[in-house]
């Protein structure tokens, strides 16, 4: 007799409703500490992002086949571990972390490059994204590119990724941004790619709002008894690029001497280039050359300037302190990503993704 059952009493087990246990979906709790990673990593504009955001965070790796890329990393981010080719380094090195960046070599899909895409060996660089991601599942992973990306001749490529990374239950965004957009006094536009895991999807992802755009001069240096206004370069070809960009400035009624005109004078005649007031792209090659021309300093950018022209502020990034030249600082500028625009695609991805209890406040 069961204990329960009362004398008399019978019970027939095969007739009792049999209850169900119901297995709630595992809610991810927002980790105290962000775990972060990055590939391919340059000036590392992410991580500066989330310390510029007062972010709690842990860097677990960084990675950059360039030495002096290292060197600056490994002074002023002070990961757990850097590594150097990321093709080198084997699936027992690596570890989880919650949010992953991986900023591949841009210029095998730039038309401004030799656009060989996965045909160039760095080309095949942006796969290894997809290799960590699938191995060590990132509840934030996020790409950056160039627009070449989506051309008629790459576009398999990115459809690719985001095909991989659904297939890993991933939900996916993509998204042209230019940093002009979000004050930054650069025209730059860049290809993102945003992957949330979907058990930690809390909320929409939402792409970032426009801020409005900065003006150039807003952050050159103060003005030296060294710079004059409208002085032109020496060498023959640059100076003949900036006497015909301030030819057309002056038609379109604008004096270089007083509004900033940015001048690329590094290029030939045939893929001349300029800006009233905004930089043009800038790239490894002009990041490493100097930067452009300042028609109301009458010199290149400084290094200070051609930082900001990415929305880097003082003291972001110690190139000095890091033994860097400013060559080699130039090439990493030309290679990172809008300090500002990073900043806000993640405050946003952070937020949808669980890793932050609320949506942090990126200060340009």
């Amino acid at each position: 007799m069961l204990k329960s059952q009362q004398p008399g009493q019978t019970e027939d087990l095969r007739r009792r409703p049999m209850v169900a246990t119901l297995r709630l979906p595992r809610v991810l709790r927002t980790p105290k500490t962000i775990k972060v990673g990055s590939d391919f990593s340059g000036l590392d504009a992410g991580i500066i992002a989330m310390r510029r955001m007062g972010l709690p965070i842990q860097l677990k790796f960084c990675s950059d086949k360039a030495a002096d890329c290292r060197k600056f990393i490994e002074h002023a981010h002070k990961p757990e571990v850097t590594f150097g080719d990321v093709l080198q380094r084997t699936p027992v090195e690596e570890e989880y972390v919650d949010a992953y960046l991986w900023t591949p070599p841009c210029q095998t899909f730039s038309t401004s490059g030799n656009n060989d895409g996965i045909y160039d060996g760095r080309g095949a660089l942006i796969s290894a994204g997809c290799k960590f991601i699938r191995r060590n599942r990132p509840r934030l992973a996020i790409m950056e590119n160039v627009p070449g990306l989506v051309t008629k001749k790459h576009k398999r490529v990115l459809k690719g990724i985001i095909k991989s990374l659904k297939s890993l239950d991933y939900d996916v965004q993509t998204r042209i941004l230019n940093s002009a957009d979000y004050s930054v006094p650069q025209s730059r536009r860049r290809v993102f790619l945003v992957a949330i895991r979907n058990d930690s999807l809390r909320r929409e992802f939402t792409w970032p709002e426009p801020t409005g755009s900065k003006t150039v001069d807003a952050i050159l240096d103060p003005l030296t008894s060294s710079d004059k206004p409208g002085r032109l370069p020496k060498a023959p070809r640059s100076r003949q690029l900036v006497i015909d960009a301030y030819a057309k400035a002056h038609a379109a009624g604008i004096d270089p001497r007083t509004i900033p005109v940015l001048v690329d004078v590094d290029c030939s005649p045939r893929y001349a280039v300029h800006g009233v007031n905004m930089a043009k792209t800038i790239t490894r090659t002009r990041g490493q050359a100097g930067g452009p021309w300042v028609s109301t300093r009458g010199r290149r950018t400084s290094t200070t300037e051609l930082l900001k022209l990415q929305g880097i502020n003082d003291g972001e990034v110690p190139w000095e302190e890091a033994g860097l030249t400013k060559c080699q600082v130039g090439m990493m500028v030309g290679n990172s990503m809008s300090v500002p625009v990073i900043g806000m695609v993640l405050a946003e991805a952070l937020y949808a993704a669980g890793l932050t209890t609320s949506k942090s406040a990126f200060r340009v």
